[in-house]
């Protein structure tokens, strides 16, 4: 990917994220892959923050900001003594006429730091004694205690490792389930499970979902985008790195060294060594001083999202005695309303309302009796969209949801069509025909303006939706309703039997197409390739 769509990417996220679209979790691992972290890679493994600094109580307060690491300074720079010396350092290495000063010889994300953290959980362990000719560390020296490994990241002078996505979502790897036999400690214990902080009642399920509730804190949300600077962005590399305490070994850097223009064998084996010893720095995403995220909003307006442990399921709506046994094929929360197709294409639009108890087909109250949030019910019949489908489709595989909710796009028609409708309306937007047989599915991109629809021709498409044409009949109340661009982006090929399901990830450039004869194949949104 160039670095122009990348940077695009990028600043979508960033506006997702700063609006609450999507979680403080998730828009790291998207920011870790736009950055070319991977899990295959040990040496570019995904990086996470350390976001708490209390290990040792016996409660901890997650409203209070003493619970919390500053994410504005490096792991290294915490701890003001320490950061002294390395700043010494730094000083003393300006006169070396070769490598270039930095504040540390060792890096917060390397394959030993993954292999440390891991070693409990196959394939790390076999990877760790492969790692260590063949057998375990020293005990002294394995991921036995979490305290004592935040207490070293904060005073040894070679220990400034950030944490694994395994902190915040995969209890496992804190238990030695396959009874390795890691050794004893020279105090005599005998290292099995992981000992935990006093709040986690020695229950890796609790310390993970403390850990969670932490890093999706109000606090953290407040300042994630200081640490996102130091990993990711503008305080990366440079002037401002050096006055953030945030410089290390200039081959742990994007370019700074070309392999291929190195002829010495030995020496270019020397590098490639250094390199994976030292740890690699992700790929610099911003250049410029991260935006702060927005205040939260009101809980009422997604409450699914914004206040999921304040809803209790209190009814559900029965189905029209008129037609019982009509499934339902797509529900899509948007915006404000939650839009409901049915098997035989009828649709129906659902109002968010809040603070009510008498409406809707599915209500929630919270634990607050002053909140409660329900799905409207609507007051005129469903709306039928368009002319029966083609016999033996998945409908379930042929209806997608614009931006906004007011656009429903759908496929199946015999005559090889793709169609928009109005979804509060029912009324026809748009028909194109670009498929040479039936079109047997349709997915919408995470952006709800990317569109990928798969035929029985074998052929992938992929759509932009955009505002209506000047003059149209598509605008409203509430804004238009989108359509699609005529000329589509790209037609994919590669499949040799009908493409029966599609996912389409826009923040990944990313659609993933399965067809009839089991193969899968992947594209990338932007490229087609």
């Amino acid at each position: 990917m160039d670095r122009k769509r990348k940077l695009e990417m990028v600043n979508r996220l960033q506006l997702r994220w700063q609006r609450w679209e999507m979680t403080n979790y998730d828009y790291l691992m998207q920011l870790n892959t736009l950055a070319g972290r991977t899990f295959n890679d040990l040496n570019q493994y995904p990086v996470f923050p350390w976001v708490l600094a209390d290990y040792t109580s016996a409660s901890l307060d997650l409203n209070a900001a003493a619970s919390y690491r500053d994410l504005s300074k490096p792991v290294g720079a915490l701890n003001e003594k320490r950061r002294l010396e390395f700043q010494d350092r730094f000083e003393s290495l300006k006169d070396d006429p070769e490598i270039p000063p930095f504040h540390y010889g060792s890096h917060y994300s390397s394959a030993g730091t993954v292999l440390f953290y891991l070693i409990r959980m196959e394939p790390f362990t076999a990877m760790n004694r492969h790692f260590q000719g063949g057998r375990f560390d020293h005990a002294d020296r394995l991921f036995s205690n979490v305290a004592a490994t935040w207490d070293n990241c904060l005073h040894s002078s070679s220990d400034v490792k950030e944490l694994t996505p395994e902190f915040y979502h995969q209890p496992e790897f804190l238990l030695n389930s396959n009874g390795f036999e890691l050794g004893t400690q020279q105090t005599g214990v005998e290292l099995g499970d992981v000992v935990l902080p006093p709040w986690a009642h020695n229950s890796p399920d609790e310390f993970i979902r403390v850990q969670r509730e932490a890093l999706e804190s109000d606090y953290v949300s407040e300042h994630l985008h200081e640490w996102v600077d130091l990993i990711f962005g503008f305080k990366q590399r440079g002037k401002e790195a050096q006055e953030a305490c945030n410089v290390f070994y200039y081959l742990t850097y994007e370019g700074a060294v070309n392999l291929d223009q190195i002829e010495d064998p030995t020496q270019l084996k020397a590098v490639e060594e250094q390199i994976r010893n030292f740890g690699q720095t992700p790929s610099q995403l911003i250049k410029r001083r991260h935006v702060k995220r927005g205040p939260p909003p009101p809980p009422s307006t997604r409450p699914f999202l914004n206040a999921p442990s304040a809803m209790e399921l209190v009814t559900v709506g029965q189905p029209n005695a008129k037609r019982p046994n009509i499934g339902i094929a797509c529900l899509e929360v948007t915006e404000g309303r939650v839009v409901l197709i049915n098997a035989d294409r009828a649709v129906s639009c659902h109002r968010w309302v809040s603070l009510r108890t008498d409406a809707g087909a599915f209500t929630f109250t919270s634990a607050l009796p002053e909140m409660t949030y329900a799905v409207e019910a609507e007051a005129t019949p469903p709306r039928m969209l368009g002319t029966p489908f083609a016999a033996d489709l998945e409908s379930r595989n042929c209806f997608a949801i614009l931006a906004g909710g007011r656009t429903t796009v759908c496929c199946g028609y015999w005559d090889n069509t793709i169609r928009c409708y109005n979804t509060d309306e029912g009324r026809l937007l748009q028909s194109l025909r670009q498929h040479k047989d039936i079109v047997t599915c349709v997915a919408a991109g995470t952006d709800s303006q990317t569109i990928v629809s798969g035929s029985r021709d074998t052929t992938l498409v992929i759509w932009d939706a955009v505002p209506p044409p000047k003059g149209g009949r598509s605008k409203q109340k509430g804004g238009p309703s989108l359509v699609l661009r005529e000329r589509p982006r790209h037609v994919l090929y590669g499949h040799s039997d009908a493409v029966v399901c599609l996912a389409v990830c826009t923040e990944l450039d990313l659609v993933v197409s399965a067809s009839q004869d089991g193969s899968l194949l992947f594209h990338t949104l932007l490229e087609g390739r």
